[in-house]
């Protein structure tokens, strides 16, 4: 009876002791933890994050977008109303030769799946671009070009007429897209691969 009576008390007097023992655990836990956020935002005051990196990048492209708009504006507004009308006159012109070249660019484009197909192209592909010589070889141009876009996308920069750059925008995306798919296709015809390096030239 003793015995049992020594064992209880033993029992009570260990979960006394180790009780508060068990509480401090998570308190040396929670200062760990606020210990490492506070290194971690010391940490973040010295290194940008991706975000905040991304986000610069693009207040410096809209600011220079909007310098660049400013400028035209300014020199719009110096111009006469004679001036205005024939610069009008003249980008409408252009941009409908623009959009008349895109469209035959990707027809032609989306003919081609082989080399046989390619060779074809390449007569009416050089009506666009210039004609090439049987000595300039562009080994290599098509099927290095991957995911790159040679056309430019964005409405705000395509030289055309403002009323004309969705349709230019979405042309260009389509023949991106026909020559990523021709990039896939290995084709080794040198003239083809000329006239498509004669496209990617004129782009620059």
């Amino acid at each position: 009876m003793m015995k049992t009576k020594y064992i209880l008390l033993f029992v009570a007097a260990l979960f006394a002791f180790g009780a508060p023992m068990a509480d401090a655990a998570p308190k040396k836990g929670k200062k760990a933890k606020a210990a490492k956020k506070a290194a971690a935002d010391d940490f973040d005051i010295f290194s940008p994050s991706e975000a905040e990196e991304a986000k610069a990048a693009k207040d410096a492209k809209d600011a220079e977008a909007a310098k660049a708009a400013a400028e035209e504006a300014e020199r719009i507004a110096s111009m006469s109303g004679a001036e205005r009308r024939e610069e009008n006159k003249m980008l409408m012109e252009e941009t409908k030769w623009y959009i008349s070249n895109q469209k035959k660019t990707l027809k032609i484009l989306r003919s081609v799946r082989n080399e046989k197909t390619a060779a074809k192209a390449v007569k009416p592909l050089e009506k666009i671009y210039g004609e090439v010589l049987d000595t300039e070889a562009a080994s290599g141009t098509v099927t290095a070009l991957g995911t790159v876009k040679i056309m430019e996308e964005d409405e705000e920069k395509l030289p055309v007429h403002q009323a004309s750059r969705a349709t230019a925008s979405a042309l260009n995306r389509a023949i991106n897209k026909e020559l990523s798919r021709i990039s896939q296709l290995g084709i080794e015809h040198k003239k083809f691969n000329g006239v498509i390096k004669n496209m990617i030239d004129q782009q620059r």
